[in-house]
C-alpha cells in the first residue's frame, strides 16, 4: 500500500512514474523515468536526506541512465503508512521539479524522520532468545 501510494501522488504531481496502467507497482518499489540523466537527480535527493538510486531503462542507450528507484521498505518499518508517503511524495516532488532549496527540503525531511525513531519488526525480541 505505501509505495502504491507514493506512486500515485509523485504521478499526479506530475512525476514520471512507470506503470501506471498497472497501478504503478506490486512490491515495495517506485520507478521513476527522469527522461534526462538521473544522476544528477539522485545526488539532488540524497543532498535532500532522500536516498534513491539510479539505474538503466531498458530503452537507455548504453551508459545512459534516466531511472530512479524509490524502496518504501524501510519507511514501513518505520511504521510510516499513506499519510506520510504523500508528504514524501511532496518532498520528492520539490527536489525533483526543483520548487525549494534543498536546504529546506533537508530541514522538512530531518523534521519528519524526528517523529520515526523505531524499526518495526513482523516479531518481537523475546522470540529470537528462545
Amino acid at each position: 500500500i505505501n509505495a502504491k501510494t507514493l506512486a500515485r501522488s509523485l504521478y499526479s504531481q506530475g512525476i514520471k512514474v512507470l506503470c501506471p496502467e498497472k497501478d504503478f507497482t506490486e512490491s515495495h518499489t517506485v520507478l521513476i523515468d527522469t527522461v534526462t540523466s538521473s544522476k544528477e537527480a539522485v545526488q539532488r535527493l540524497a543532498e535532500a536526506n532522500i536516498m534513491t538510486n539510479s539505474f538503466q531503462l531498458p530503452w537507455n542507450e548504453d551508459g545512459f541512465e534516466s531511472g530512479i528507484r524509490i524502496g518504501t521498505n524501510e519507511l514501513t518499518r518505520l511504521a510510516m503508512k499513506a499519510p506520510e508517503m504523500c508528504i514524501i511524495a511532496d518532498l520528492i516532488a520539490a527536489v525533483l521539479l526543483k520548487r525549494q532549496p534543498i536546504a529546506e527540503i533537508k530541514r522538512k525531511v530531518q523534521n519528519l524522520r524526528l517523529s520515526y525513531q523505531t524499526v518495526n519488526y513482523c516479531f518481537n525480541s523475546a522470540q529470537l532468545s528462545s
